[in-house]
C-alpha cells in the first residue's frame, strides 16, 4: 500500500531526479521497461535516452507530475499513479523492470506478490533490477524507508528468480546506508531456464 508520506516528500524535493549510477552501468538497451517507484523520473529519463519505451509508476501524484515536467512530450513515456500491487501487465510484455528503493515502500507480503507478478510480466530473458535498503545492522545506518530487507527475506522475495546479489554501502548526510543490489531473471521453462 502506498505510504502517503511520500506525497509530502515529492512536494518538497525532487527525490530520484537523477539516474542511479548502478543502472547506467548494467543494462544494454531493451524495448520495454517498467520503473516501479519512479520518483521524479531520473531513471525513466536514462531508460528513455537508451531507447526504451518506459512505464513510470509511482503512488505519488506529485512525483508523476514532476516526471512529466522533466520529460515533457515524450511519446515513449507512459506514467501511472498507482499502488504497485494494483498494476497489471500482460504476460511476457516487459524486457526490464526496475525498482530503485521503490519496493522498500510496500510490506513484505505485497513485495512477494509483486515479484511473482513481475516474473510473469517479463519476457523470456528479461530482467528485474532492484536496489533495496538492507536491514540495519548497526546504529549508524539511516532508516529512510518503510521497510528494510534482511538477507533471509531475499530468498523469499525472489523464489521465482535466478538472482545475482551484491551489497553496497553509501553515505547519506553523514550516515551509512546499505543497499542490496539485485539482478533477477525469472525461473521456469517459459523463460528459457531450467529452474
Amino acid at each position: 500500500m502506498f505510504d502517503p508520506m511520500w506525497e509530502a516528500v515529492h512536494r518538497g524535493m525532487d527525490w530520484s531526479r537523477h539516474a542511479d549510477a548502478h543502472l547506467i552501468e548494467l543494462f544494454p538497451p531493451y524495448l520495454k521497461a517498467l520503473d516501479l517507484g519512479c520518483g521524479t523520473g531520473g531513471n525513466a529519463a536514462l531508460l528513455l535516452h537508451k531507447g526504451y519505451e518506459v512505464w513510470a509508476v509511482d503512488g505519488s501524484k506529485t512525483a508523476i507530475e514532476k516526471t512529466l515536467q522533466h520529460l515533457p512530450n515524450n511519446k515513449k513515456l507512459h506514467t501511472i499513479v498507482s499502488d504497485f500491487i494494483d498494476l497489471e501487465f500482460e504476460k511476457h510484455t516487459l524486457d526490464l523492470v526496475i525498482s530503485i528503493s521503490g519496493i522498500d515502500c510496500v510490506s513484505l507480503e505485497e513485495a512477494m506478490e509483486l515479484t511473482k507478478k513481475v516474473a510473469v510480466w517479463l519476457k523470456p530473458g528479461g530482467r528485474f533490477f532492484l536496489k533495496m535498503l538492507t536491514d540495519p545492522t548497526d546504529d549508524n545506518l539511516v532508516r529512510v524507508s518503510t521497510r528494510m530487507t534482511g538477507q533471509n527475506e531475499l530468498s523469499v522475495l525472489f523464489s521465482e528468480f535466478k538472482t545475482e546479489v551484491y551489497k553496497s554501502t553509501i553515505m547519506i548526510e553523514g550516515l551509512k546506508a546499505s543497499h542490496w543490489i539485485v539482478t533477477a531473471t525469472p525461473r521456469g521453462e517459459e523463460h528459457g531456464g531450467d529452474g
